[in-house]
């Protein structure tokens, strides 16, 4: 988790915890709730974060070997095997964000 996200769980926290010293009416209810809503989107989002950055790792050690592979042959069955896992982090991550956003 990084900063910025541990803030945001934070007031998320003392915003319920502030709600919740009110007393049970209509609309505090709806926006813990929606707090909690938006907690649940912020782990989404720090979860393809994580899934991002591994892709983006991924991508650099394709590139590094493609380059280091200059000079050689390299089959597109191969280079396919190696391209389809990081395709499907990818448009995961960016399925989960899109469902947040």
């Amino acid at each position: 988790m990084n900063a910025r996200s541990n803030r945001l769980a934070h007031i998320q926290t003392d915003l319920q915890c502030w709600l919740g010293a009110d007393g049970p009416n209509g609309s505090g209810e709806d926006v813990s709730g929606r707090l909690s809503a938006l907690a649940d989107g912020i782990a989404v989002l720090q979860e393809s974060v994580s899934a991002l950055s591994e892709v983006n790792g991924a991508l650099e050690v394709v590139l590094q070997l493609l380059f280091d592979a200059e000079a050689e042959k390299i089959s597109c069955n191969h280079l396919y095997c190696l391209m389809e896992p990081i395709q499907g982090k990818l448009d995961g991550a960016l399925e989960r964000m899109g469902g947040v956003v």
